[in-house]
């Protein structure tokens, strides 16, 4: 099992186990007050809380922690904007800028904050924006897959036979486990000089990706559509798109948002 998964889908959570506390007990215009014991319901959520934080921790992935910082960011600005308060919502857009800026200053050569991204923990947070030691290798690992999606060649089984089912792959994929051969197969010039002595992965650290290679476009688009309701469901268990417009919103920055990244 890959460590990275969890992380991924737990800062997906934690923010709406964060914004049910707050709904429910510190923002009483945002849903309803339950009338049993808030102190019980409390202690449930925050254990919640608690051991999806611990999760993501342990997993000690920069992108996890980043990705947690921005589900927070958006979980503040849901409720700011849902609450009519500007101060807030321009807060937590200034800080975003100044948490962008700083991190830009850490992987400046000459900047003034060079020396403190030589601190191992920092300095993972940096590389990702170094094209030499950051993201380079995923990047070209990520052109493979993409080059794999089309599907383009025809895979043969250790006897010599073809893949009858070739023609059909693109919509039903390859089955599960399947992404470290069939990646080995679409193996990328640019993926053998920036990963030369890697084994390849067995996983693209790209859950598009990964669904559509290993369930094709059928099980992408369940994979996508279950996400998507998930999330829909929860948003309007909090009460964040109880109108019309909220929920328009809602489906169109989803959508637009899974399409750019």
């Amino acid at each position: 099992a890959n460590p990275g998964f969890l992380a991924a889908y737990s800062i997906m959570v934690l923010p709406l186990t964060v914004g049910r506390i707050l709904s429910r007990y510190f923002a009483p215009g945002l849903a309803d007050r339950s009338r049993t014991a808030p102190r019980v319901q409390a202690a449930v959520y925050a254990s919640i809380a608690l051991i999806q934080f611990l999760a993501i921790i342990f997993t000690v992935g920069r992108g996890a922690t980043l990705g947690l910082l921005g589900g927070f960011a958006v979980l503040g600005l849901v409720l700011a904007i849902h609450a009519r308060k500007r101060k807030p919502a321009t807060a937590i857009i200034g800080l975003g800028i100044l948490l962008l800026g700083g991190l830009g200053l850490l992987s400046w050569s000459g900047g003034p904050l060079h020396g403190l991204a030589k601190r191992p923990t920092v300095e993972r947070f940096v590389q990702m924006l170094d094209p030499k030691s950051g993201s380079s290798g995923r990047a070209a690992i990520w052109e493979v897959a993409a080059e794999a999606a089309k599907f383009t060649r025809v895979v043969e089984n250790g006897d010599g036979r073809k893949d009858s089912f070739h023609s059909s792959r693109w919509l039903f994929g390859y089955g599960p486990e399947q992404v470290r051969p069939l990646c080995l197969l679409y193996r990328s010039p640019k993926y053998n000089a920036e990963l030369p002595e890697d084994p390849f992965f067995d996983r693209v650290h790209n859950d598009f990706w990964d669904a559509w290679l290993t369930t094709g476009m059928l099980g992408l688009t369940a994979h996508l559509s279950l996400i998507f309701v998930i999330l829909f469901h929860t948003c309007k268990w909090l009460g964040l798109v109880n109108t019309n417009t909220l929920r328009t919103a809602f489906w169109c920055f989803l959508i637009i948002g899974s399409a750019g990244g």
